[in-house]
């Protein structure tokens, strides 16, 4: 089961009847076991507050040996009989890798680690159960006043802004129901609204432009309708001389439309 799911760390068989645990490597007497808070899970408790198919996040000893002296797991603890008092008869227990998710999670989120993000994943007592730094595994944040308003919160997801170290930050959850787990969001102010500046700059340079050539167009196209009236009223004027010159404030149509009054007048008369 374990070779071919690299997702599980380890597993563990325990017989109740015989008083063993099988792990994988070999047999052990549940005395002897080096997992002993497996050994109190399987032996204190009681199915009906041992719900099947959920996940225990635990740091588990390994056994002599190793090279490591914990490793970070979610158990599972999967049975199928009990007695009549609610023991456990016999389980199989499935020690799935923290690393795993961690590793899953960062690949979701590659693009958003160089920008300081962090997401994390805590469950209802305030204590990590994936996290980018393994070290914080089982860290209990509950006291933590950034996080304060995502683990109080009765809405399943939201999004608010706090600081933390400083900083402003973008915080966004979404709840797990099933596993009471809350996935946690980090992003800081300054990269969540990178876009929307980024949009907002190009937006701004683009009416800038659209102006600019508004300007620019409209001067041409002024100049150009400009031209002939131009040429009118400067012929009008050399051929009136100084008495065809424009009274002060008159724009050139309010001149023309006056010299040819006066034309036209000084025609009848002739």
């Amino acid at each position: 089961l374990t070779i071919p799911n690299t997702y599980i760390y380890s597993t563990y068989v325990y017989n109740r009847k015989i008083e063993s645990i099988i792990d994988t490597n070999t047999f052990y007497d549940v005395s002897d076991f080096y997992d002993k808070e497996i050994v109190d899970l399987l032996t204190k408790t009681k199915t009906a507050r041992s719900p099947s198919l959920y996940p225990i996040p635990r740091k588990i000893p390994l056994a002599a040996g190793s090279k490591k002296s914990y490793a970070n797991v979610y158990t599972y603890i999967l049975f199928d009989t009990y007695d009549l008092q609610g023991n456990i008869d016999g389980a199989i227990v499935l020690n799935v890798d923290a690393e795993w998710l961690r590793l899953t999670i960062a690949s979701l989120a590659n693009d958003s680690v160089q920008d300081g993000s962090e997401i994390l994943v805590v469950d209802d007592k305030g204590d990590i159960v994936s996290h980018s730094s393994p070290s914080l595994f089982l860290t209990n944040v509950a006291n933590e006043p950034s996080l304060h308003n995502v683990l109080a919160a009765d809405q399943p997801a939201g999004t608010y802004l706090d600081r933390l170290d400083g900083r402003k930050h973008v915080i966004s959850y979404v709840s797990s129901n099933v596993l009471r787990w809350k996935f946690v969001s980090l992003t800081p102010y300054a990269a969540a609204y990178s876009t929307v500046k980024k949009n907002g700059l190009i937006t701004l340079i683009f009416c800038l432009s659209v102006l600019l050539f508004g300007l620019l167009f409209s001067v041409l196209a002024s100049k150009k309708l400009y031209n002939p009236i131009g040429a009118l009223t400067s012929g009008i004027k050399k051929k009136l001389g100084m008495e065809g010159e424009p009274a002060s404030g008159n724009d050139e149509l309010g001149y023309l439309t006056k010299a040819f009054a006066g034309i036209i007048d000084k025609t009848n008369t002739l």
